[in-house]
């Protein structure tokens, strides 16, 4: 996981640096997450082993008390005096502190920058520090069996990350804004690779994973290599394309083995990508699965959120999120958020130690690491199960079906299926049910309830891309059927209010700013996207088409998503489909309003 807070060190050293472009707010709001899906690699996964009686959390260690950004950088499970225990690194003091279960923290040493990733060797274990805009402050540091730390390699570069590979086989990358990633083996350089800057590391069936971003200073997409001997391979990643100002970014990855007995019967890859604009505000991200390294599926999409951390315990994978959900995948590939999580306003890493699984977050009182303990926490929720007597409403009832069953692809993860049916991203349950019982498009037939189209598609009844996603003897299916007969009702209003329509003020200057203004400002190519939110407005209005149907032929849109054969300069900015995009179609739909 990258912190992406300066240390006060940085902080000193970065005051004359220049970025080359405008930062704006991109990140906050609510996080949207689609749910995953149980595909041909995804489907070897074993069955979740979570506790029957739920889990409890505790607060374990608090490196910092009201600290602005404080974060925990990084976490390893290593030798902490005569136990098992885990080495906790903090940002933005860069401190390590070893802490076993029932002890106090014992703090062991202070690098000049914020840990990237640790690896152990043997009895030595090395940690990796890194700073994208710190020139430097990639460095390694080995440890010790007496828990004794020392510099091992000052590289000049400003990040650099760790990973053993085998028992014996240490494997390190590192590099900067503008110049290559160099790997080294065991202290040897072995091999190099243009336009990437490593932000995570693994071993993976006897080869190295190297998760990159783009080495641009405004930005750029994540990248994946592997290493075989000295030559590094690109791996080709299902993630989104970026535009200017977006940092997307491999930010962690996990090896999950399946194990019979003592054999392992099926290892696992699970790689997150989140997307930051330049001030680290998370804007998107997915997170993905392959049983070769060679090809992935993707396991849950997040909008206006990023996956930050895994974890892999209970025969499953758990997702950290930078605006603080915790979220396990459950048999049926649904990501469902962690009953009882204390809130947390941010988490960066997860690490597994036996049944413990500890949190590495930000909270009200500054970075805090939580552990998980099972068997006495709140019960994990259970089925669905309708009533036949009882009345159901999309926002009480339906919309929970629909985030489970039908977000993974209609909300942008797969465009055509958004194109087909588009699900709001971020969620709204207004605009989700306006647009599924929208009488233009006869999804639902009130007069003959399980003839409608909805449930015809949910069920494969009426061919559909993503298959059967309920069956008909599924509680799902029954609640769903109980509410159209009952008449689609949005809630026990007698007529669901209206959903709250998209303004450039509200919605979409944070967007141009964000993503236009770093090319724009000036009125390049004749858009002006600045600062002035009334030029602003006016230019951005100009490059739309109103008439009804046409909205997505507005030169606005065709640019920033290179649709229609439009080219742009700039790239894709806003993939068509995309969240971003999303909110600005909505906007020009809504009636272009300004506020």
């Amino acid at each position: 996981m990258k912190i992406r807070t300066l240390s006060i060190a940085a902080l000193i050293a970065s005051t004359a640096l220049a970025f080359g472009c405008s930062g704006g707010g991109g990140g906050g709001g609510s996080a949207s997450t689609a749910a995953g899906s149980t595909g041909q690699v995804s489907s070897g996964l074993p069955t979740p082993s979570r506790d029957a009686a739920g889990y409890s959390f505790s607060s374990f260690y608090q490196p910092s008390v009201n600290i602005q950004g404080a974060q925990i950088a990084a976490m390893h499970v290593a030798p902490v005096g005569t136990q098992q225990g885990i080495l906790i690194a903090d940002s933005p003091f860069s401190n390590v502190a070893g802490v076993a279960s029932g002890t106090a923290a014992v703090f062991e040493t202070k690098f000049s920058f914020d840990a990237s990733s640790f690896a152990t060797i043997g009895t030595q274990t090395f940690a990796a520090t890194a700073n994208r805009d710190a020139p430097g402050a990639g460095d390694l540091y080995v440890r010790d069996a007496n828990g004794n730390w020392a510099l091992s390699e000052d590289s000049g570069e400003n990040e650099m990350v760790v990973a053993a590979v085998t028992t014996s086989d240490l494997y390190t990358a590192r590099g900067s804004i503008a110049s290559p990633m160099k790997i080294k083996w065991n202290g040897t350089e072995i091999a190099a690779v243009n336009s990437a800057r490593p932000t995570a590391a693994i071993g993976f069936k006897g080869r190295l994973v190297v998760g990159a971003s783009f080495s641009g200073a405004t930005g750029g997409a994540a990248s994946l290599y592997t290493l075989k001997g000295s030559t590094a391979t690109q791996v080709k990643i299902p993630a989104n394309g970026v535009g200017g100002g977006v940092f997307q970014e491999v930010t962690s990855m996990e090896v999950a083995q399946v194990t019979s007995g003592s054999a392992v019967t099926g290892e696992f890859l699970f790689v997150a990508v989140g997307e930051f604009d330049i001030n680290g505000n998370a804007l998107g991200g997915s997170v993905m699965v392959s049983s070769d390294g060679a090809t992935f599926e993707h396991v849950a999409n997040y909008n206006s959120d990023a996956p930050t951390s895994l974890a892999w315990i209970d025969s499953t994978i758990y997702v950290g999120s930078a605006a603080g959900t915790l979220r396990y995948r459950d048999a049926k590939g649904v990501m469902i958020d962690e009953p009882g999580l204390p809130t947390l306003s941010g988490i960066q890493s997860l690490k597994a130690n036996g049944t413990d699984l500890y949190i590495g977050a930000t909270t009200g009182f500054g970075a805090e690491v939580f552990v998980r303990l099972p068997g006495s926490g709140s019960v994990t929720p259970g089925p669905i199960t309708p009533s036949p007597t009882q009345d159901y409403f999309y926002a009480t009832d339906v919309a929970q079906i629909m985030a489970s069953k039908c977000a993974s692809c209609h909300d942008g993860g797969i465009p055509a299926a958004q194109t087909a049916w588009p699900l709001a991203s971020p969620a709204s349950a207004l605009a989700d049910h306006a647009e599924l019982t929208n009488a233009a498009d006869a999804r639902i037939d009130l007069p003959n309830p399980a003839a409608s189209l909805f449930l015809q598609k949910a069920t494969n009844d009426a061919p559909h891309v993503g298959g059967e996603v309920i069956k008909k003897t599924d509680p799902e299916y029954t609640i769903l059927l109980a509410w159209i007969t009952q008449g689609a009702k949005f809630d026990n209003t007698v007529t669901p209010p209206a959903p709250v329509a998209k303004t450039f003020n509200g919605d979409v200057f944070t967007l141009v700013q964000t993503d236009c203004a770093g090319c724009h400002a000036g009125g390049t190519g004749g858009y002006t996207a600045s600062n002035n939110q009334t030029t602003s407005y006016n230019s951005a209005v100009s490059k739309t088409n109103q008439t009804a149907g046409m909205e997505e032929m507005s030169l606005l849109l065709r640019k920033a998503g290179r649709t229609n054969g439009t080219a742009h300069g700039g790239g894709t900015i806003w993939a068509a489909g995309s969240a971003k995009y999303n909110v600005v179609l909505q906007w020009i739909k809504d009636g272009v309003l300004r506020q």
